[in-house]
């Protein structure tokens, strides 16, 4: 015998104007085993569409209030669900279907973690959270501290960002420093070394940045949500803020290096700068994040664009690129 279901909401992207909105939802039954005799429990992810003018925003972004206007769901595997409204009752009513959901296809990484075995802590911004898991067995993820960090594609329009993301992050964890024929990116080999020389000192702070070229986080392992390859782990920075006009040469040194293997980062805002703070500070170290727009690019002018484009870029005002990996403050019920 089966009862209804406990369901918490995991993420929400609610319309504001008169469209359907989207949930992902985590949903656990409980059975009777007809071999033990024994309740069993069963996790396992879900989305919802639901049709506009059923509830109030107010209901859709707060869990409870959400769950305890759905219609009940119904048994079965299925994975995606609409919500409409019944054309002679009038209620909510609910279809169901199972899909084959779209999923990461570069998976470089020997490691894979489950979403179901993560502890979820502090939400960082959208789809980005501190998150914390048993070790694997597998000795490949070496000594890590924890949490970490997660990030994913909440829904799957965003499935191609994250694909992104992963690959340039293969780029940067795979490729020897330097360019073959050991040319120096933009001349700024006094703030490359100057980077370089605060990469070992920044160890600590950073629990082993990792990328053979101290770029940005470690990656650390493929996350995974029934099967397919959602996001990714990364190791988080601590003791760290994000940039500022005056750390100029050090966002320089570490986008040089970045450079130097010939990625274009895309998006050099000061909020995907995370500071390292050191002593002096003039030693500090800038580790670059989101690579969900970065790409191959052998076009050395391109590259200076981006690299003279820097200090503009640290200056701006207008606060573009906000709400960092430092940055926190969870919506009710913990939704995005």
């Amino acid at each position: 015998m089966s009862s209804q279901p406990k369901i918490e909401l995991l993420q929400c992207e609610v319309d504001m104007d008169d469209d359907v909105s989207y949930f992902r939802l985590l949903v656990e039954s409980e059975s009777e085993s007809k071999v033990s005799k024994t309740t069993e429990s069963t996790k396992c992810i879900k989305y919802l569409t639901i049709d506009p003018g059923l509830f109030s925003i107010e209901d859709m972004c707060f869990g409870p209030s959400l769950v305890s206007l759905l219609p009940p769901f119904p048994p079965g595997n299925w994975n995606d669900g609409t919500i409409s409204r019944d054309a002679t009752t009038g209620l909510p009513q609910i279809h169901t279907q199972e899909v084959a959901l779209p999923g990461v296809q570069n998976i470089w990484h020997p490691l894979l973690i489950d979403y179901l075995d993560l502890t979820i802590g502090k939400k960082l911004r959208t789809g980005i959270y501190e998150v914390s898991f048993d070790s694997p067995t597998d000795s490949r993820l070496g000594a890590i501290k924890m949490p970490v960090v997660a990030k994913f594609a909440r829904f799957s329009w965003e499935i191609g960002y994250l694909e992104n993301e992963t690959t340039a992050f293969e780029w940067i964890q795979s490729e020897p420093h330097g360019q073959p024929n050991g040319q120096q990116q933009h001349g700024q080999k006094e703030d490359i070394d100057q980077g370089e020389q605060t990469a070992t000192k920044s160890q600590n702070n950073t629990e082993s940045i990792g990328g053979n070229e101290n770029v940005g986080p470690r990656f650390l392992a493929h996350l995974t949500e029934h099967g397919r390859v959602i996001g990714f782990i990364m190791e988080r920075i601590t003791n760290a803020r994000h940039a500022e006009p005056e750390d100029l040469a050090a966002c320089q040194a570490t986008l040089s290096r970045l450079h130097s293997l010939g990625i274009k980062h895309g998006d050099i805002n000061r909020f995907n700068f995370l500071i390292i703070r050191e002593s002096p500070p003039s030693s500090s170290t800038a580790i670059l994040i989101d690579y969900d727009t970065a790409r191959k690019c052998d076009d050395k002018e391109e590259l200076r664009r981006e690299y003279d484009d820097l200090a503009r870029s640290l200056q701006d005002p207008s606060g573009r690129g906000g709400g960092g990996v430092l940055c926190s403050g969870d919506c009710d019920g913990g939704v995005d």
